[in-house]
């Protein structure tokens, strides 16, 4: 991250992604930030502790990442390069449902 003050870094991680990412979500409710990567990998990062969490291999190149709304809080859409979509549980990332 970054200071808001003066653009001085205030955390960084040079080695957590290997491949370029592809795409990137906020999502406010929970202050977390979530990366997908061209290696079909994902982290989470929890804001308030700076720390990254690799948790995922979403198993296809995430091309979009949605986060939640209010109709349906709690969810993460992706979107890959293969056409295929999933709705994730966006605390446990697990798939609730691909197509």
């Amino acid at each position: 991250g970054f200071s808001a003050a003066d653009g001085a870094p205030l955390m960084s991680f040079p080695h957590l992604h290997t491949t370029p990412i592809t795409s990137i979500v906020y999502m406010p409710e929970s202050d977390t930030l979530i990366t997908a990567t061209l290696d079909a990998a994902g982290t989470v990062w929890r804001i308030a502790g700076g720390v990254p969490h690799r948790f995922k291999h979403f198993g296809k190149v995430v091309s979009q990442l949605v986060p939640d709304n209010p109709a349906k809080p709690g969810v993460l859409l992706t979107a890959s390069v293969d056409g295929s979509v999933t709705l994730w549980a966006s605390d446990s990332l697990e798939v609730l449902f691909r197509m």
